[in-house]
């Protein structure tokens, strides 16, 4: 008797070693099939020449090309063999298509980023740009979808593995320059939020705080310090003039639009990290005269949201020979789904980015026609808005319509439907004026053709 409880013990101990040995062997294959071939030779179309690619004992690819179309296609086709799970993730939060991926958890996120436009207003400057300009984003691309026609499923990247499980029918589509646009535009979120955050933050104090009180969180611009153009007054300035009854009125009536507005910014910090005070720059020169070697020295500190993996990716760019045409001998960080370099080094000048708070983001309150939601107030008078259809496609649901209002100031981002006020006010927003390619400022926001 006690023989034959043995043997069924032994054989079932057995049977279990056997399922976890297999299930380690193959759990090694999956995570290793997506591995990246970092030796030997790949043949691909494209290319106007042979390209060398050297890993350090640190894994950080240098690239050797003879033409600076070769070296932005191979950096892209490096981008993915690294980070694809990555690269594809940030295009969809840059285009707003979360939903898309992880269902309709996202959807008043995917929501948020529609009405902010990033995706239409990369699409503007995407058909502003020069050949020249576009030549590196679509070699980049072209690099990238390279990669993509080899390899798909955990081949690109083991989290494909989980994502069938939530969504079966999901496949990576091919790279596009617009796709490295938006991440610019999630960039200048990032590091420019936080003032939106502030600002809101301060609009619902004005609810429950007296003026003093809130002069005290937010003081005024002291007026013995210099000011960079003239004609600023306090009351133009954070706890200036808090106390006047018709604004403390309004900002305290409209208190329940910034809270959306914070919830919203607390949404956005799910998907791209968190925002606020621990997101900047530092930067610091040492003159030569205090080097040994006689030469300036420069440390950069840019320290974002924590991300995994990283949210930069160090590569050096080299093009041998160098020549007016390829110009490029270039070592440092960059973007995975960005070509080129955002900071780093050539062999005659380092360089950095520093983040120094700025204010690049407006609310605006508008009057809205109680007779049509869609016109609003400009100098006495009611203007039509500009209209935009937007549809969210959304994973294992049907797909979402979304009409997205624009006012000249910018697109509409609260509005209370139910509010029966002679005049109902609403929240438009503004983003920053400033250009691409610089990843470490944001980009402009303007609006759609027509508004």
């Amino acid at each position: 008797m006690l023989s034959k409880i043995a043997r069924v013990l032994f054989t079932t101990v057995s049977v279990i070693v056997v399922l976890a040995i297999l299930l380690g062997l193959f759990g090694v294959y999956l995570t290793q099939r997506s591995f990246p071939k970092t030796s030997g030779e790949i043949k691909l179309d494209g290319l106007d020449a042979t390209v060398d690619i050297y890993r350090d004992t640190f894994g950080i690819p240098h690239i050797y090309a003879q033409t600076s179309h070769d070296l932005f296609f191979a950096q892209g086709y490096v981008h993915a063999q690294d980070r694809f799970w990555q690269m594809d993730f940030w295009r969809h939060i840059g285009s707003g298509r979360l939903s898309e991926m992880f269902g309709d958890k996202q959807l008043d996120t995917d929501t948020f980023l529609r009405t902010l436009g990033w995706a239409r207003v990369a699409q503007q400057e995407l058909d502003g740009l020069s050949s020249e300009d576009l030549a590196p984003l679509q070699a980049y691309a072209d690099g990238v979808n390279a990669y993509l026609a080899d390899h798909q499923g955990t081949a690109l990247s083991l989290e494909y593995a989980v994502l069938k499980l939530l969504t079966p029918g999901y496949s990576p589509e091919p790279w596009q320059p617009l796709h490295t646009l938006t991440w610019g535009k999630a960039m200048a979120w990032d590091l420019g939020s936080s003032r939106l955050d502030s600002e809101a933050a301060h609009a619902v104090l004005m609810k429950i705080l007296t003026p003093e009180q809130i002069g005290e969180l937010y003081p005024p611009y002291p007026s013995d310090h210099p000011t960079v153009a003239g004609g600023v007054s306090s009351a133009s300035t954070p706890g200036g003039s808090v106390g006047q009854p018709q604004a403390v009125q309004l900002l305290a009536a409209l208190s329940p639009a910034f809270e959306s507005i914070i919830g919203n910014i607390d949404g956005m910090e799910s998907v791209l990290g968190p925002s606020g005070r621990s997101i900047g720059s530092n930067n610091w020169v040492i003159g030569g005269s205090r080097t040994s070697t006689g030469k300036p020295l420069l440390a950069n500190d840019m320290h974002l949201s924590e991300q995994m993996p990283s949210i930069w990716y160090e590569n050096g760019l080299h093009c041998a020979p160098k020549g007016p045409d390829s110009p490029f001998d270039v070592t440092g960080y960059s973007f995975a789904s960005v070509p080129g370099v955002v900071v780093g080094h050539t062999d005659r000048i380092a360089w950095g980015f520093t983040n120094v708070g700025p204010d690049v983001i407006d609310l605006y309150i508008e009057k809205l026609n109680p007779e049509n939601p869609n016109q609003y107030e400009v100098n006495g008078e009611w203007v039509d808005m500009i209209l935009v259809k937007e549809t969210i496609q959304v994973a294992g649901s049907d797909p979402v319509e979304l009409t997205v209002r624009y006012t000249r100031h910018g697109p509409i981002i609260w509005d209370d439907p139910e509010n029966t006020a002679t005049i109902r006010p609403i929240l438009s927003t503004a983003g920053a004026r400033r250009s691409w390619p610089c990843p470490c400022v944001p980009a402009p926001h303007t609006l759609p053709p027509g508004a």
